[in-house]
C-alpha cells in the first residue's frame, strides 16, 4: 500500500466524521432548535433529571432505575462545555448525540477497511451517514 493510500485511510474518515457532525448540527440547530416530547421523551424525562442531580453534585443510583450512569455522565461532561457556548441540555444531547455518530462513522470505515476494501468502507461510510 502506498503512502497516499495510507494517509487516505488514516484522515478521509476524520474529516468526513468532522463534516457530517458539523453539518449535521447546523441542520439540527436550525430546523429543530426546541426538542418535543414525542421523540425525546426518554431524554427529557430520564436521562436531563438524572444529569442535572449529577451537575449540582447529587449521584445516587436511585437516578438511574432503568438506564445507567454512563449516559449521565457523558452529557454533564459535554454540557460543560456546551454551556459555555451559551447552550442548554438540550443542545448537549444533540452534540453528543453527534459525537457518537461521527465517531460510529470513523469505527465503521477502518472496520470496512480490515473486512473487505476501500471502495467498500467510503460506499458503505457515505450510505450510513446519509441514510438518517
Amino acid at each position: 500500500m502506498s503512502d497516499g493510500a495510507r494517509r487516505f485511510d488514516r484522515y478521509f474518515p476524520l474529516i468526513y466524521a468532522a463534516v457530517y457532525a458539523a453539518v449535521a448540527l447546523a441542520v439540527q440547530l436550525a430546523w429543530f432548535p426546541v426538542g418535543d416530547l414525542g421523540v425525546e421523551t426518554d431524554f427529557y424525562g430520564d436521562l436531563v433529571i438524572a444529569a442535572q442531580r449529577l451537575w449540582h453534585g447529587e449521584f445516587s443510583v436511585l437516578n438511574y432505575p432503568y438506564k445507567g450512569p454512563l449516559t449521565s455522565f457523558a452529557l454533564v461532561g459535554v454540557h460543560a462545555v456546551v454551556s459555555l457556548l451559551g447552550g442548554d441540555w438540550y443542545r448537549s444531547g444533540v452534540t453528543l448525540n453527534l459525537i457518537c455518530a461521527a465517531l460510529f462513522l470513523i469505527l465503521l470505515y477502518r472496520l470496512l477497511l480490515r473486512t473487505f476494501n476501500r471502495r467498500v468502507a467510503i460506499c458503505a461510510t457515505m450510505g450510513v451517514s446519509l441514510a438518517f
